[in-house]
């Protein structure tokens, strides 16, 4: 009930420092939220980060998370990419059955096939 009442970028907020806070780290909140807001969004959402916590939100990712996960979120912290796409399709299906194979379809989870395909999608916007 509180969330409802919560601006949403405040929450978000609070919810990537939760994530951060203490013992552990919660990466599926972190990827979660810093993978699927656009960039307008995340910026609002790292300057709040910044301003309630005084604490710089890319440096705390830097130093909770490590290997392709910090190279992937710390790439989405910097909102480079492009809000206008023109998905194909065709495209979008092979690729979905690609990244179901790799992961639902087997037994473990080929990550190359993932990391291959964000990147991708990084390094294109």
């Amino acid at each position: 009930m509180i969330a409802l009442f919560t601006d949403p970028i405040e929450y978000d907020a609070d919810e990537l420092r939760k994530a951060m806070k203490g013992i552990g780290t919660n990466e599926n909140t972190l990827f979660e939220i810093i993978a699927s807001r656009c960039p307008g969004i995340l910026r609002q959402i790292i300057a709040k980060f910044n301003e309630k916590y005084k604490r710089d939100l890319e440096k705390d990712v830097k130093s909770e998370t490590s290997g392709t996960l910090r190279k992937l979120l710390i790439a989405w912290l910097q909102c480079i990419r492009s809000t206008h796409v023109n998905p194909n399709p065709e495209q979008s299906k092979a690729i979905a059955e690609e990244m179901y194979k790799a992961g639902e379809a087997k037994m473990g989870t080929d990550e190359s096939v993932f990391n291959k395909y964000f990147w991708l999608y990084l390094l294109s916007n």
